[in-house]
């Protein structure tokens, strides 16, 4: 993913992107106050975002250590209007599940969430991401090349504003340990269709 035009990072955080290593971004957060818990970077240019309802996007999570939460931490999100407006978020869960969720009024009518666990939890690794959607027909979820599941986006109501912001990194660390804690996100694509090819990654 090319484009980052800005870090949301709260005091004490750090966000750098690594333009060498197939844009690898390097998120470190304080702890788990809500002023020091956030290190993403912001890709804003519409020249670099989807220009319908559907999509797909691809990516790897690293993570040095197994993160301690008592709620969710988003690493990836598609939106419109500050995060309002989510058409796509992969968060951890405390329980160590993925959960791939939108807003109402986004790519369905109403607000879909799915939780898909993970053996072992998410521990320190790589991880592969690849989710595929459309607005009104399904959205497919997959985790190191394995199928979680495809729920059904259903939409009859009018089209909503198209995202403006793709991000990636630390949004928010619920944590139990007071942190700090730091995760690597690489190698992010972004397509404007359902079917888009999307490459092998580094």
């Amino acid at each position: 993913m090319h484009g980052f035009a800005g870090f949301t990072l709260d005091t004490g955080c750090v966000a750098m992107v690594d333009g060498a290593n197939g844009n690898q971004l390097n998120g470190t957060v304080v702890g788990t106050v809500d002023s020091e818990d956030s290190a993403s970077g912001d890709v804003r240019d519409a020249g670099f975002l989807p220009t319908t309802f559907e999509g797909a996007v691809k990516g790897k999570l690293r993570l040095p250590a197994r993160p301690q939460l008592v709620g969710n931490l988003p690493f990836m999100e598609y939106s419109f209007g500050q995060s309002t407006n989510v058409h796509l978020q992969l968060a951890m869960t405390p329980s160590g599940d993925l959960q791939v969720s939108n807003s109402a009024g986004t790519v369905s009518d109403q607000a879909v969430s799915n939780t898909y666990a993970v053996d072992g939890g998410f521990g320190a690794g790589d991880y592969l991401f690849e989710v595929r959607w459309a607005r009104g027909g399904n959205r497919r979820v997959w985790m190191n090349t394995r199928l979680l599941g495809t729920v059904a986006l259903p939409a009859t109501g009018a089209n909503p504003s198209l995202g403006d912001r793709f991000r990636v990194g630390i949004m928010r660390l619920d944590g139990t340990d007071g942190g700090p804690a730091a995760a690597s996100v690489r190698a992010w694509q972004l397509g404007e269709r359902e079917n888009s090819t999307l490459g092998d990654l580094p």
